[in-house]
């Protein structure tokens, strides 16, 4: 876990890069969906969005397979890479508006902090060389699970939307109206202090219903959370990581049919 972790916070921090260049040039989002990422499992890449002029879009990604920084078009051909490694963010930053000005890209807001800011996670001022995407297997492994369970939830509920990657706390998340009064939260969480474990995680919201999760069935997988601000159900990946991906997948679907359903039950009931 220590390494997956430790990945994680790093893909953290590198990911801000395409954050800082999706709010730079995509249109703003009341709700900041304009700076958030995908990870690409195909590919394997952590993508931002398309931006420019039509004909001439491009995006940048990170590479996990090459350890490179990358400009493609929408043949995803590689206009320009930066690699990753033995270099520091500020490099990164000066490479990444270079190539931009290149392009005739106005950087000026460039160097204007994000409105959020990411824990200092006391990591190395530059990464190691040569780059080394083992130590990051799991983390992908991770990210293309949460992907997949995103899309089988709204296909269970036939509300299809695309799962992203928010860069403030770095979560795979989706969110589907599910009802007119019942909305519910999924993703993938990075380990912190309420579960000591990255997790699954899923929440309903409900303006009509106080949940009572006194009441609620326990989990083949996971547990209920009904403490502090926020309440809901997770399933730490701890307990996925000890079995195949198949295997894991299941617990997944398991975990969302289960919580789900149950919420369901509280808002057709509409117990208080």
């Amino acid at each position: 876990m220590q390494e997956y972790n430790k990945s994680d916070q790093q893909m953290h921090q590198l990911a801000q890069l395409l954050a800082i260049t999706n709010r730079n040039y995509i249109t703003e989002e009341a709700d900041d969906s304009h700076t958030n990422l995908y990870f690409d499992a195909l590919g394997n890449r952590l993508m931002g969005r398309w931006f420019g002029a039509p004909q001439k879009e491009m995006m940048l990604c990170l590479n996990l397979s090459v350890g490179n920084f990358q400009w493609i078009n929408k043949k995803m051909q590689v206009m320009d890479s930066i690699a990753v490694a033995g270099k520091n963010l500020i490099q990164f930053k000066a490479a990444i508006k270079n190539f931009l000005t290149s392009q005739g890209i106005e950087t000026a807001g460039y160097d204007k902090p994000m409105h959020y800011a990411i824990p200092d996670y006391d990591l190395p001022e530059f990464l190691p060389s040569p780059f080394d995407p083992k130590p990051f297997e799991s983390w992908v492994e991770m990210r293309s699970l949460a992907n997949v369970a995103c899309n089988r939830l709204a296909g269970y509920f036939q509300l299809f939307d695309e799962p992203r990657i928010w860069p403030h706390h770095f979560d795979t998340g989706i969110y589907l109206q599910v009802l007119e009064q019942l909305g519910i939260g999924f993703g993938l969480a990075m380990k912190d202090k309420m579960v000591g474990d990255a997790y699954f995680y899923l929440a309903a919201y409900a303006s009509n219903i106080q949940f009572d999760f006194k009441a609620a069935d326990s989990l083949d997988a996971g547990f209920w959370i009904a403490a502090g601000g926020w309440k809901g159900a997770v399933l730490p990946i701890n307990l996925l990581q000890e079995v195949s991906s198949n295997k894991a997948l299941q617990m997944i679907e398991k975990f969302l049919f289960q919580t789900c359903n149950w919420y369901l039950q509280q808002e057709s009931s509409k117990t208080v």
